[in-house]
């Protein structure tokens, strides 16, 4: 019975845990999605089924473990180097003091633990005074941390630049270039911000141990985290999600003549309607089903491509 009631515990234990993920993964797949919508303009028209939600939701954690293996990776490295080179300067000081690097290194171990205990009250409240200065110094300004929300409207041609202001402009450009490096490296920042202020609380935690008003003393470090935390998949959908739609062409019925020969996106479909984007024009196009006779998709595509922008210009200059 007791084997039993083990596998029952654990397997609900299992469905709590799946349950509780892909809460999780919903809830930041509905923030990107949804701020992607509003980048590119379509958020009241495109309509997104939760499945995505949850997709979009473990691409992000994946995404994000892959960005985090690689700053813990180049982290590792140059802290292997700073380690290498204290090793080095123990060993001097040590062959000029004639001891070993054990013996040096217990006396020095004692020394501070006595100066520690002696001053025990006084080291921490020095020691929180200077993680709370870091935290301040080292955490951009609130009202920046959410510039690239600011853009909206990608996709229409009277959408100005100067709207915005130089910081937010900046990357409304990058967006329209389709420089993913730069928007990338952009994001990188940011997931680093994040990833100093959690360590900044981590070590907080530990030092306020002893702190009467303990929860009081940490609440900066708190709610900074989980403003981090909160922008973290809303700046994903702006700045490292592609923007990838199918591209289509459409063939129109004869009655309402013609066909759209432009380059254009298949942005939405469901049984009454096809929207999609002239690349070419800018303009977002809604056909009814029934004025459509057939359509051909094919391979996902960049909206915005600044390389094949470049070879259709090479190949003008060509002509001319």
């Amino acid at each position: 019975m007791g084997f039993f009631k083990a596998i029952a515990v654990g397997i609900g234990w299992l469905t709590s845990s799946l349950a509780g993920i892909s809460a999780v993964f919903y809830a930041c797949g509905f923030l990107i999605n949804r701020v992607q919508s509003n980048l590119l303009g379509i958020d009241i028209i495109i309509q997104l089924n939760h499945e995505q939600f949850v997709q979009e939701g473990g691409k992000f954690f994946l995404s994000l473990g892959i960005e985090l293996g690689n700053i813990v990776f180049d982290l590792f490295l140059v802290v292997s180097i700073l380690m290498v080179i204290i090793m080095l300067l123990l060993k001097l000081i040590c062959f000029f003091r004639k001891q070993t690097i054990l013996n040096f290194w217990v006396e020095q171990k004692e020394r501070l633990q006595n100066v520690f205990q002696k001053h025990q009250k006084g080291f921490k409240v020095v020691t929180y005074s200077f993680l709370l200065c870091l935290l301040l110094i080292s955490s951009e300004d609130p009202y920046s941390l959410d510039d690239p929300l600011e853009i909206s409207n990608l996709l229409y041609v009277n959408n100005k630049t100067s709207e915005y202001q130089k910081p937010v402009e900046n990357i409304y450009q990058l967006l329209e270039q389709g420089d993913a490096q730069k928007l990338s490296n952009y994001f990188s920042n940011n997931l680093i911000a994040w990833l100093k202020v959690v360590i900044l609380l981590m070590i907080i935690w530990r030092v306020t141990s002893t702190f009467k008003y303990r929860f009081l003393a940490v609440s900066p470090f708190i709610i900074i985290v989980a403003l981090h935390t909160l922008l973290l998949p809303m700046l994903y959908g702006v700045l490292k999600k592609p923007i990838k739609y199918p591209i289509i062409k459409i063939h129109l019925k004869d009655d309402v003549r013609g066909e759209i020969k432009h380059k254009s996106f298949l942005l939405s479909k469901t049984n009454s309607e096809f929207i999609i984007w002239d690349s070419i024009n800018k303009k977002l196009l809604w056909l009814p089903v029934k004025g459509v006779k057939s359509a051909e998709l094919f391979q996902l595509e960049l909206l915005f491509n600044p390389i094949k922008k470049n070879i259709s210009k090479d190949k003008t200059k060509d002509k001319l």
